[in-house]
């Protein structure tokens, strides 16, 4: 669970790609908050979603495109939209939204805005979820276990070897 105080770095989270909800389409990009939080609010965000012979949906804060959020709980290494929270992206003619249980909605979902009036995907769940809620991003640049096992053990070969080395000289 997150602290209830902020942090002053930005914190930078890879987009969950929820292949499963999406309607065939994958989401990548990040999305940014000033810290971590209970109560964390976008700072910036660049988000695509891709599907083959369908409409590009884009997302970019540095375009001037919106986010509006309530109560997303940022942790050190995930972002969430808790239980009552939502987080709406959007930009003239798309949106992306997070509704977790917000005002009685709860959906996962990629539209149009304007007629005709599109639905990409829309789930009622989202398929990543744990006590914080739905786990809608990572961290970015954090190492899988298995690379830190790799990293860890190349540190201790090489140590041996410098090691051995300075004994024999």
């Amino acid at each position: 669970v997150a602290s209830a105080h902020a942090e002053a770095a930005p914190i930078r989270y890879d987009i969950t790609n929820a292949t499963t909800v999406q309607g065939g389409y994958s989401l990548s990009g990040y999305v940014e908050v000033s810290g971590t939080s209970n109560d964390a609010s976008l700072s910036s965000f660049n988000l695509t979603a891709t599907k083959a012979d369908n409409p590009t949906l884009t997302f970019s804060s540095a375009l001037g495109d919106f986010a509006g959020t309530g109560n997303l709980i940022a942790t050190n290494s995930a972002l969430y939209v808790p239980d009552g929270a939502t987080l709406q992206i959007t930009n003239f003619s798309q949106s992306l939204n997070w509704l977790n249980g917000w005002y009685g909605n709860t959906f996962y979902s990629g539209a149009s805005n304007v007629s005709p009036y599109t639905i990409f995907w829309n789930s009622e769940t989202f398929p990543i979820t744990d006590e914080n809620g739905w786990r809608i991003g990572s961290v970015q640049g954090v190492p899988e276990p298995s690379t830190y096992a790799m990293v860890l053990a190349g540190l201790a070969c090489g140590g041996y070897t410098m090691f051995r080395r300075r004994k024999r000289a």
